[in-house]
């Protein structure tokens, strides 16, 4: 069995399968079992997602309703290109549970303890 060190929840294959990204944000290539690259954030990562085309990751963060993120990112250059929910408010009274991407990668989904938001492309 193989053991990648340093690796934390979420983890997530890429759709190619020659990815895994793990919640801290690290990317691994599963070709050479190498780490390929690192993404810096100071948030706790709840969920990560791959676009189907493997050029974005979209990831979730929330901590105790303080530290809500939702950010696109491009993997390439590891820069993210928007955030779709910020909020680092105790008065806010949702968190952000997780993020995925559709399968036609058209739109995105962000799931929060007030529901569900979908996000047409056009919108990031």
């Amino acid at each position: 069995m193989q053991s990648f060190e340093g690796g934390c929840s979420p983890i997530q294959f890429s759709p190619d399968g020659k990815i895994l990204v793990s919640g801290v944000i690290r990317l691994w290539n599963l070709e050479t079992k190498e780490l390929w690259k690192t993404i810096e954030t100071n948030s706790f990562i709840s969920s990560v997602a791959f676009s189907r085309d493997r050029q974005w990751l979209l990831t979730a963060a929330s901590f105790r309703y303080e530290d809500n993120l939702v950010c696109l990112w491009d993997i390439n250059s590891s820069q993210s290109l928007q955030v779709l929910i910020q909020s680092y408010s105790r008065t806010d009274v949702y968190s952000v549970h997780s993020a995925i991407f559709n399968a036609n990668g058209d739109k995105l989904y962000i799931e929060t303890s007030n529901g569900i938001q979908c996000w047409q492309k056009s919108r990031y």
